[in-house]
Parts: C-alpha cells; sequence; structure tokens
C-alpha cells in the first residue's frame, strides 16, 4: 500500500475519515418536571442507595427509554415517581454527598446533569461545553463540588474539573496527559490515572508533578480498573487474576497485596473488612435460601445497610439489606445484567443492494458536499464466501510544504478561508471491508487516500497500521469479552445492524473498533421506536437505532435505519467542537 505525505486542514481531515459513514450524536432532550410512574411496575436495571440508607434511585425503563425512578422502601405512604425528563437515556448515576441531589448521564450528548431529589427544579447542566463528553469521577471533601473529566472531542484524553454544585465557572484541576482515559480522585486529590497501553492492556500509574509513575501493569486492561477508595488511602483494584480477586494497591509505596482471592460475586462490591463481608454473606444466605446474590453497593456513610440484588428461582429482586436488622426490604423488580439483550444474530441470507450512494454534508457553507458511493457484492475469497463492500468518494487535500509553509509565515492562516475549493487537489479515497458471508465478521479492512488503513481481524482481535498526514499509528486491540466477536466501525458495523432482527424494544451488546478513538468498545445497541426518515432518496419508515459505547472512549451514534430488511442506513449525524456532520442516502438500489 503507497502512503504518501498529506495534509489538510481540521475539516477537511475529518472528511477524509468518514468514508465509514459517520454516526450521530443524539440531540438533548429538554428538561421536564418529575411525573410520577405509570400504573406498571418498571423494572430496575441498577440503583444507588442513598448515602443514609433510607432511599434508592434505580435507572428503570421507560418504554424504549431508561431513565431514573427513586424509591423510598422504608416509607409505605410515598409513591415511586421519576425524576428528570422524560424520553431521556441515562447511562450513569450518583448520589451527591449530602442525599438531596443526584448527578447523572445522559446517553444522547454525554453531558452531566444535576437534579433536586425533591423535584423542585429542573435538571441543570453541569457540563461547560456543548460538544464535550464527560465522566463524574467524584466529588470533593467538603461534597460542594463535583471533579468531572471533560474530553473536548471523542477520543480525546480527558482533563479533570471541579464544578461547584451551586453554579460557578469550572476550575481545572489536572490538565490532559497523554495516554489516559480516566482519572481515580479521592476528595480533591487526583491519586490515579488508567494509561491504555499497545494492544488494549493497561496499567496504573500516579502523578509526580507533570510525570506518570507506573504502579501497577495489567495485561487483561479491563481488570485493571480502580474500584473505590479505602479508608487508609490505599485503592480497591480488579485484579488481573483468575478468580475475581481484589487487590490493595499503596499509590506511595508502589505495592500490593492481594485482599480477596475468590469473592464468588461481582467484584465491584467493595467491604472495608473479610469478617464485615463474611458476616453478610451468612445472614443472607439465612434470609434468601437459594438466591444468587449480587453485592452492588456500600455507601459511604450508609451504616449497615447494603444494596443487594438476589435471583431467585421464580424472578429477580433489588433489595436493601440491613446487615445488622437481619432484614431484606425489596424495592423493585430487578433486570438481570444483559438478561433483556439480544444475541447478536444477522441473518446472512439477506439479498445487499447492489450499489448505494450517500451524501455527507457539513453545516459550513463553504465545505462542498461529497457523495460517497457503495459497492456491495459476493464473491469467493481462498474458498470462504465472502462480501465485498467498497466505499469511494473524491476529496479535497493541501500538499503539505504548501501549507506549512502558509502557517509557518502567518499563525492566524485558516485553510478552510484561504483556499478555493474549486482550484484544490481532488485525491480518490476508498474504504474496502471484506465480510465473512457465513457470519458477516469482518476478516480484513483497508482504506486508501488521505487516510491510509490496514486493519486484520482474527479470532482474538485486531491488528493493523493507520496513517494520517504522515504519520503512522500501530493499531491492536482485543475483543473486550474474551471469545467475543469483534466488528469495526464503518460498513461492517452498518451491515450487522442492517441484518439484524430488529423491532421494538430490541436490545443487544456489540463489540467493535473504533478507529477515532483507535480502541476496541463495547456498546449497548437499542431501538428507540419508530420513525419516518425523510432523506435525499425517498421517504421511508424507519427504526430509531442508538448504539451507545460504555466508558466514553468512542461517542454515541443514533441512526435512522430502514424499518424493512435490510435495516439499511438512511441518516445519522455528526457534531463535534468543529462541525456538523450529516450522512443521508441519497440514492441507490434497495431489494
Amino acid at each position: 500500500m503507497r502512503m504518501q505525505r498529506r495534509t489538510n486542514s481540521k475539516g477537511l481531515r475529518g472528511r477524509a475519515t468518514s468514508l465509514g459513514l459517520l454516526a450521530c450524536l443524539a440531540c438533548v432532550t429538554m428538561p421536564a418536571a418529575a411525573q410520577t410512574p405509570t400504573a406498571s411496575t418498571p423494572v430496575a436495571i441498577d440503583g444507588r442507595l442513598s448515602p443514609d440508607g433510607m432511599t434508592v434511585v434505580a435507572r428503570a425503563r421507560d418504554g424504549a427509554s431508561i431513565r431514573l425512578l427513586f424509591v423510598a422502601p422504608y416509607d409505605s405512604t410515598a409513591a415511586p415517581r421519576w425524576l428528570g425528563p422524560a424520553g431521556s437515556d441515562v447511562d450513569d448515576v450518583a448520589w451527591t454527598p449530602d442525599g438531596d441531589a443526584l448527578v447523572y448521564r445522559l446517553a444522547a450528548d454525554g453531558h452531566l446533569y444535576l437534579v433536586p431529589v425533591d423535584g423542585s427544579s429542573a435538571p441543570r447542566d453541569l457540563t461547560p461545553q456543548a460538544t464535550s463528553t464527560a465522566r463524574l469521577a467524584g466529588f470533593t471533601t467538603d461534597g460542594t463540588a463535583a471533579l468531572v473529566e471533560i474530553a473536548e472531542t471523542a477520543g480525546a484524553y480527558p482533563a479533570l474539573y471541579r464544578i461547584g454544585l451551586d453554579g460557578g465557572q469550572p476550575a481545572l484541576v489536572q490538565p490532559s496527559a497523554p495516554g489516559v482515559v480516566r482519572w481515580a480522585v479521592e476528595g480533591d486529590s487526583v491519586r490515579l490515572g488508567v494509561r491504555e497501553l499497545e494492544a488494549g492492556d493497561r496499567e496504573i500509574v500516579r502523578m509526580r508533578g507533570a510525570a506518570l509513575v507506573p504502579v501497577l501493569a495489567c495485561t487483561d486492561g479491563a481488570a485493571c480498573d480502580p474500584v473505590a477508595f479505602h479508608p487508609d488511602g490505599r485503592v480497591w483494584v480488579r485484579s488481573p487474576e483468575a478468580g475475581g480477586a481484589l487487590l490493595l494497591l499503596d499509590p506511595l509505596g508502589m505495592t500490593t497485596e492481594v485482599a480477596r482471592a475468590d469473592l464468588g460475586v461481582d467484584t465491584r462490591a467493595v467491604f472495608r473488612e473479610d469478617s464485615t463481608y463474611a458476616r453478610a454473606v451468612v445472614g443472607l444466605a439465612a434470609l434468601l435460601p437459594g438466591a444468587e446474590i449480587e453485592f452492588l453497593e456500600e455507601p459511604q456513610g450508609g451504616g449497615g445497610r447494603l444494596l443487594i440484588a438476589a435471583e431467585e428461582p421464580a424472578d429477580s429482586t433489588l433489595y436493601v439489606f440491613d446487615r445488622w436488622a437481619g432484614t431484606v426490604t425489596p424495592v423493585l423488580p430487578f433486570e438481570a445484567a444483559g438478561g433483556t439483550s439480544s444475541a447478536l444474530a444477522p441473518d446472512v441470507t439477506l439479498a445487499w443492494p447492489d450499489q448505494l450512494t450517500y451524501r455527507i454534508s457539513d453545516a459550513d457553507p463553504a465545505l462542498p458536499s461529497t457523495e460517497v458511493r457503495r459497492r456491495i457484492r459476493r464473491a469467493t475469497e481462498d474458498g470462504r464466501a465472502v462480501i465485498e463492500v467498497v466505499d469511494e468518494a473524491e476529496v479535497p487535500v493541501f500538499e503539505a510544504p504548501e501549507l506549512d509553509t502558509l502557517m509557518f509565515q502567518d499563525p492566524t492562516f485558516d485553510p478552510e478561508l484561504a483556499f478555493s475549493f474549486d482550484q484544490m487537489e481532488m485525491e480518490d479515497a476508498t474504504d474496502e471491508v471484506i465480510l465473512d458471508a457465513a457470519t458477516l465478521r469482518p476478516i480484513r479492512r483497508r482504506a486508501s487516500g488521505p487516510l491510509e488503513l490496514e486493519l486484520d481481524f482474527e479470532a482474538d482481535g485486531v491488528s493493523g497500521v493507520m496513517e494520517l498526514g504522515g504519520f503512522a499509528t500501530r493499531l491492536a486491540a482485543s475483543a473486550p469479552t474474551a471469545g467475543q466477536p469483534l466488528w469495526t466501525d464503518g460498513a461492517a458495523l452498518e451491515l450487522l445492524v442492517a441484518a439484524l432482527p430488529l423491532a421494538e424494544g430490541y436490545t443487544a451488546e456489540v463489540a467493535y473498533f473504533d478507529t477515532g478513538a483507535q480502541a476496541a468498545v463495547t456498546a449497548d445497541l437499542a431501538v428507540r421506536g419508530a420513525a419516518r426518515a425523510d432523506v435525499e432518496a425517498g421517504s421511508f419508515d424507519a427504526w430509531t437505532v442508538t448504539i451507545s459505547p460504555r466508558g466514553g472512549a468512542a461517542p454515541q451514534q443514533t441512526w435512522l435505519v430502514r424499518r424493512a430488511a435490510p435495516h439499511l442506513l438512511l441518516r445519522s449525524t455528526l457534531r463535534t467542537r468543529d462541525f456538523t456532520r450529516v450522512v443521508e442516502l441519497s440514492g441507490g438500489v434497495t431489494p
């Protein structure tokens, strides 16, 4: 494959990488006052116990959306009530230290919102930049401010800010550091960072001035994860060892010890003493005989109460367990993790269109639209049935020496304003993916043009190289879960979605390699309802499909896809700090 040194402006660089047909970030739903749940009993996906142990906020399904439900299990006169806007999708939630409010994250825009539990006011956006994505890292010691990770753009390394819960401007606590994908904090201090290594590995580092000092390396990136802080200053860490062990890590002395070798429960549960944990297990075994127990949370200052989920022969229930009183109090029916997700079973017998065309348009009127031509055909390769998908387009590029000279002479030089697109050099760009016809899993992916990409997929992951602007990056990643199939963004992911048995309420878990984040991500795929899509190619009955990556490494994608199978992509929209881009089906043969 040829490798040419090219460079271009930020807008054009984004266009060069868009041949995989960009996904979109859904718009924010406007806040609304708290509402009363419907007569049917909601089912909790997970929950958080209040600091005083008296109330619970659960993420629960409300039709096709996921909302916050406030429940007071010890008050028989208090009915459960919704918090926050209807139609929203909440993917994380935490109590403020005083227990008066909640901080939650909307999947649609990646922003954090603050809402009082009494419903006295509408949710307030805590994320300062409209196009940023955020993650709650903790609270200050005095409980007056949130410590928030903010990534300026999708795939960027996050910086840490202090944001007052009563308003005010955010204050920078820790700037972004190369490779650090999240911060682990306690009170006002930045204690640790989690850094991505090659091949999907991770390491925990601590800050020493501007330097990152390695503390613990993990060959299994998913296991190298700080869980919580121990009262003595050490940190509970998920261990890469078999059996779900927990380590106690001392970031100052850079030493570790095995706290528990085999819990037999989810290692998210952190208990301060082994004897306390043992008493809890014995007590629950007597109260809920025959049930499989999952310990969800032991909140700071919660006394002897724990939040648990019990899977019993008949159903699963969310409980508050008072280990001192020896009681379990039911909260809500509980949906076991992944319990409603469907297996990825694409229909590989579908008749695909021979060709499609998509138009990529930017909000900036100075940028011309680009037509992407897609060809799909079945073939045989080394005796193996495959599907070849090729995207082709012409994209404008700048020659590196000319652009570098102009930028050196004038720091305010803006290529998009200074150059006429009619006089610019146009370069052919292609993005080709080869799929196994029997499974639709990717075999290899090749892109040429301003962006050069080579990816090869094996049973256990992907490896390859990407070059942009003369800089080459080696890529390697494993599937987030061993044995899990790994797709890639772009055409491979679109054909997978097109072949799934989509229906109202359909959910599934999918893993794919995101080329922008340069990482393998696990995402929750969900059908959010029916819609009508009017696009250049015509008017179609459609499903609204969201693909929500976990952990914030990659942006959420929201697509309108054709309701009839194959569920072809009809429209997607991408919004970043620099541009808004729409990908729309403009023509083609649709069987």
